[in-house]
């Protein structure tokens, strides 16, 4: 195998795949990356932990087409040290590589390409596309309500669902859930319900990765044991594995846990940067588990804060609404779990619905963001808030 490539193409596909090399592989030619030179002038690159996968394809000279297992580490600290501009020549003979670039050679022993083991990638999958930007926003929404204990894998996993024109983020950890629907950027076109489990913290990173595209690929199937794959218009590939997604509820069903808009009894308008730092003050200053009570008040249009339980240090605060409708109310919630869904709200203004002291809470941008927050109460004893 002979190619020639630009040093900075080079050095980014390295960047992007070296990032998939695992860190406890079941046998040592998974610490490489693969690559693939073809007679068409393209180089494709993988990296892979039998989790997720990572593919770069970037155009090169090819003057000898063939395969080879690479170093990954080596590879990847390369890719540090490339200079920004120039061409690196890259030939595989026999066991052995030699990179040239400039007035350095470099040159590492290559391992078995027959023995390592290709990702696994779905037969058959429904595509769709999706504003890069938007994507990325979406996850990192939705990624703070996924549970974070093990034991439990699908509570740790948000659930994609593609369905009708719109792709629907959900995730919860029983104790608060996010929801966020955006839409497909062939929207003309509706596609029936087909739904992915896939680990929050890979997903968010992934996402992340793909947030400057101006549409990326989704590639989903429900058959137990494929991979989603997410793709980019310049040749970036990640393969994600899922978990079945039996017993998670459909976004259908966690759609209907909020109430019909016209349910609530009490909506109130507030600003979002001082109710965001009148709950900090709680989380940061109150006992951990100590129950934060939000009083509304529609006759002086204010919300107040209350935390502390019997002799215990006690926290109040009181902030001017924008608007309140409907009558008054007091519930008790947990201000951390609380604290995550209005950061995760990007506006200024937010609105807080309640139906009763014992139902969710649900906010959300008055400006329609399109993130929905859903937080249960904690019960009350004698008035006062207490840990379930």
């Amino acid at each position: 195998m002979k190619l020639i490539v630009n040093t900075q193409t080079l050095a980014q596909a390295l960047r992007f795949v070296g990032r998939r090399l695992p860190s406890d592989a079941p046998m040592p030619v998974m610490y490489g990356i693969h690559l693939t030179a073809r007679d068409t002038g393209e180089v494709v690159l993988t990296a892979h932990d039998m989790e997720t996968a990572a593919t770069a394809t970037v155009q090169a000279e090819v003057r000898e087409a063939g395969t080879a297992v690479l170093p990954g580490r080596m590879l990847r600290d390369l890719a540090l040290a490339l200079p920004g501009t120039g061409k690196v020549e890259l030939t595989v003979d026999g066991g052995r590589c030699l990179l040239t670039f400039g007035g350095t050679q470099l040159e590492m022993a290559v391992l078995p390409v027959e023995e390592y083991p290709a990702p696994h990638t779905a037969t058959k999958t429904t595509v769709r596309r999706v504003d890069g930007g938007e994507f990325a926003k979406a996850v990192a929404q939705v990624a703070f309500a996924a549970g974070q204990d093990e034991t439990l894998p699908m509570l740790t996993c948000i659930n994609l669902e593609l369905a009708g024109r719109n792709l629907s983020l959900t995730a919860t950890d029983r104790h608060r859930m996010a929801l966020r629907q955006i839409p497909f950027a062939d929207a003309h076109r509706k596609v029936s319900p087909v739904r992915h489990l896939v680990p929050a913290t890979a997903l968010k990173r992934v996402a992340r990765e793909f947030s400057r595209c101006q549409t990326v690929t989704l590639a989903v199937t429900d058959k137990p044991g494929e991979p989603l794959t997410i793709a980019s218009d310049d040749g970036r590939t990640v393969s994600m594995r899922q978990l079945r997604p039996g017993g998670y509820p459909t976004g259908k069903k966690l759609n209907s846990i909020l109430p019909d808009p016209d349910s609530y009894v009490v909506r109130v308008d507030v600003d979002a940067r001082v109710l965001r730092a009148a709950v900090t003050r709680m989380t940061l200053l109150m006992e951990r588990h100590v129950p934060m009570t939000l009083t509304v008040n529609p006759d002086t249009r204010r919300l107040h804060l209350y935390g502390g339980n019997g002799d215990s240090t006690r926290l109040s605060d009181t902030l001017d609404a924008r608007q309140v409708q409907g009558e008054g109310m007091r519930a008790a919630f947990n201000p951390e779990l609380l604290l995550g869904g209005l950061k995760a709200l990007k506006s200024r203004v937010l609105r807080l619905q309640m139906i009763s002291p014992h139902k969710p809470l649900l906010v959300e941008a008055a400006d329609g963001d399109g993130l929905r927050f859903v937080l249960m109460p904690i019960r009350t004893r004698e008035g006062a808030a207490v840990p379930n």
